[in-house]
């Protein structure tokens, strides 16, 4: 706190914000974690759909399955193979 001509003024960020825009920025918060368990659970019920009429997206297995090809490659390429001399 300073003080300009005997009247204190605040001088935290957090005291000079109106009442009014913490108001707001609570709100704010308050919607978006609402937005975000929306989205969630729309998710969940998607993938819950697709499984149980079996629906497939053209393309997306085909992709599943090219990430695990890779995969198995990169494992295959970290393999060591040394041949022993004797000498």
């Amino acid at each position: 706190m300073s003080s300009v001509d005997n009247v204190v003024i605040p001088t935290a960020n957090a005291c000079c914000l109106p009442s009014a825009i913490t108001a707001y920025n609570l709100r704010l918060m308050k919607v978006i974690d609402a937005l975000n368990d929306q989205v969630t659970k729309k998710g969940i019920e998607i993938n819950e759909y697709k499984e149980k009429h079996n629906i497939r997206i053209r393309g997306q297995d085909d992709l599943q399955q090219q990430e695990e090809d890779n995969n198995n490659k990169e494992d295959k390429r970290k393999a060591i193979v040394v041949n022993p001399i004797e000498i």
